[in-house]
C-alpha cells in the first residue's frame, strides 16, 4: 500500500517561475534589457553543459551558474537568484489549482508527502512557503542536501528511505521518470496538456507509449540525452493531481483498506 508520495515541484505543484520570471529578473540586475534573454539562455546552456559533463548537482546551482555566465560575458556585477526570489514580491509564483487540495487529501489519507526536486533548498523553500505548500510537506529532498540530483537513483533512494511503497510524480521523462524507474520506484508522469480519452492512468500510459507520445515528449526535453537508448516509460500517466488520488484510493481497495 502506498505510504509516501514523492512530488516534483516545478510543473507538478507550482507553475515554473524560473525561466520566465526569476531568471530574467536576475539578468536585469546585471545587463541591459536587450541582453536579458541572451543572459537567460546562457544560464540554461551552462546548466545543460554541466549535466552533459555529469555534474548533476552543480547543474542546478543557479547562483553559481549566474557567476559563471557573468565571467563569460565579462560582467563584474553580482546577483543572487536566491535573493531575487526572497525580495521580489512582483514575481508571480503560482501553485496549480489542484496542488493544495491534493495535498490536503493526502494528509487526510495519512500518506507522507515529500517534495523531490533538483532545485536547491535555499531556492525551493521560500517559493513553497510563499504559495502555502511548505506546511503540507513532511520533507524536502534537494541535491545540495543529498549530494545527488535527478535522474541519479541515489536521490530517489534517499527520498524513499523508510517507505514500504512510495510513488513518484514528475512532469519530465528524462529526469523524473527515468530516475524513478532506475531506483525501482513506481513512477507517474504528470502531463497536464495531453488530450487522451482513456480514463485509466495505467492504460493511458501504455497507450501513450504505443503511439510514440512518450518518446516524442522525451525527444523535446533539453536533457533527453540522459535517457537510456531504449527510453523509459511511466507506470501511470496522469492529467492532473486529482488522478493521483484515484490511483491511491484504488491501491488501498486492492490491498483491502477502505
Amino acid at each position: 500500500m502506498v505510504d509516501r508520495v514523492l512530488l516534483d515541484v516545478d510543473g507538478v505543484l507550482i507553475k515554473n517561475p524560473y525561466r520566465k520570471s526569476v531568471f530574467p529578473e536576475v539578468a536585469r540586475k546585471l545587463v541591459e534589457e536587450d541582453k536579458v534573454q541572451e543572459f537567460v539562455e546562457m544560464m540554461m546552456e551552462e546548466s545543460v553543459r554541466r549535466t552533459r559533463e555529469g555534474k548533476l548537482v552543480s547543474a542546478y546551482d543557479w547562483d553559481d551558474i549566474v557567476r559563471a555566465v557573468c565571467v563569460k560575458m565579462g560582467i563584474k556585477g553580482r546577483a543572487s537568484v536566491t535573493q531575487v526570489i526572497e525580495a521580489c514580491s512582483s514575481i508571480e509564483i503560482e501553485p496549480y489549482p489542484d496542488a493544495i487540495p491534493t495535498l490536503q487529501e493526502l494528509k487526510r489519507m495519512k500518506i507522507e508527502i515529500y517534495a523531490l526536486t533538483n532545485g536547491f533548498s535555499r531556492l525551493v523553500t521560500p517559493v513553497l512557503k510563499r504559495v502555502g505548500i511548505f506546511e503540507f510537506l513532511d520533507e524536502i529532498i534537494t541535491p545540495d542536501r543529498v549530494g545527488a540530483a535527478k535522474p541519479s537513483p541515489e536521490i530517489f533512494m534517499v527520498a524513499a528511505e523508510g517507505s514500504t511503497d512510495p510513488i513518484f510524480v514528475g512532469d519530465n521523462v528524462s529526469v523524473d521518470i527515468c530516475g524513478a524507474n532506475a531506483a525501482n520506484i513506481t513512477s507517474a508522469l504528470l502531463w497536464r496538456d495531453l488530450r487522451m480519452e482513456l480514463a485509466d492512468p495505467r492504460e493511458r500510459a501504455i497507450r501513450a507509449a504505443s503511439l510514440g507520445l512518450i518518446q516524442e515528449k522525451l525527444r523535446g526535453e533539453r536533457t533527453s540525452f540522459l535517457a537510456p537508448p531504449c527510453g523509459c516509460f511511466p507506470e501511470f500517466l496522469i492529467l492532473n493531481l486529482k488522478e493521483l488520488l484515484k490511483i491511491l484510493r484504488k491501491n488501498r481497495k486492492v490491498m483491502g483498506t477502505f
